[in-house]
């Protein structure tokens, strides 16, 4: 592929390579029904007091709720495993995808002659890999 041809398509694939995720959510976190507390939807069995602010803000945060039209009881602790799972299930989602624009780049720093494939690669999979254990620790 010439240098010219590759700057054309460049723009396109980096358009569509953003906006995929965004229209397909495929890199989102799946919510379970009932995972967080709505006070339409359940009635508070259990709560704490969390600290909000330096200056003495506070804040009650539902510990245990209970579905108003089923009955069923809901926790925090029920829905931990879920979010270690999602975590893990996304981290992987985001470092394959981003092995996908790793590859692109270097092959495009070749092509432009700025560098050498292994070279960009290994940059690459470093900011990729570093994304991946990144969300790994916001979710967990």
């Amino acid at each position: 592929m010439t240098e010219p041809t590759f700057r054309k398509l460049e723009k396109y694939f980096w358009l569509a390579y953003i906006l995929l995720p965004l229209f397909t959510g495929f890199l989102s976190y799946n919510w379970l029904p009932n995972e967080s507390f709505d006070e339409k939807k359940h009635e508070q069995l259990a709560s704490r007091i969390v600290d909000t602010n330096p200056v003495g803000g506070s804040e009650e945060v539902a510990n245990a709720w209970q579905s108003k039209t089923s009955g069923r009881i809901y926790s925090r602790e029920t829905f931990a495993k879920h979010r270690h799972t999602e975590a893990v299930r996304m981290s992987v989602i985001t470092f394959l995808y981003g092995l996908i624009g790793c590859l692109f780049f270097a092959y495009g720093q070749v092509i432009k002659k700025q560098g050498n494939f292994v070279g960009e690669i290994k940059v690459a999979l470093l900011y990729d890999t570093a994304a991946a254990i990144m969300i790994i620790f916001f979710i967990w």
